[in-house]
């Protein structure tokens, strides 16, 4: 349910609403949602190590704007309204959106 239908240019499926709410939750700091993404990263390439799996971040997209007007950064506390939210807003993404990202590959 969090990842979009939709892909981006690379032709990978996009996480648009969990990239921009993310950012707006981490006080619109890339840096701090670059940390968040690796700690969590890292906390799930820890339980995969025991299957011999590795798990590796190849690419992170920071989406820092929105222009459909869903301000998640009232939601923190609230899981399921926030994903009532989340669910909204991933069907209103277009099949092309322009965005400002931020690519570590």
């Amino acid at each position: 349910w969090l990842l979009s239908n939709r892909t981006n240019s690379l032709g990978n499926r996009a996480a648009f609403p969990v990239c921009i709410f993310q950012y707006q939750i981490q006080a619109s700091s890339s840096s701090a949602v670059i940390d968040a993404v690796q700690s969590i990263v890292s906390i799930v390439n820890n339980m995969y190590r025991r299957f011999n799996v590795h798990i590796v971040v190849s690419a992170l997209e920071i989406h820092t704007r929105t222009k459909y007007g869903y301000d998640f950064t009232n939601q923190r506390n609230n899981a399921s309204s926030t994903l009532d939210l989340v669910k909204k807003y991933s069907k209103q993404i277009p099949e092309y959106i322009e965005f400002d990202c931020i690519h570590l590959l």
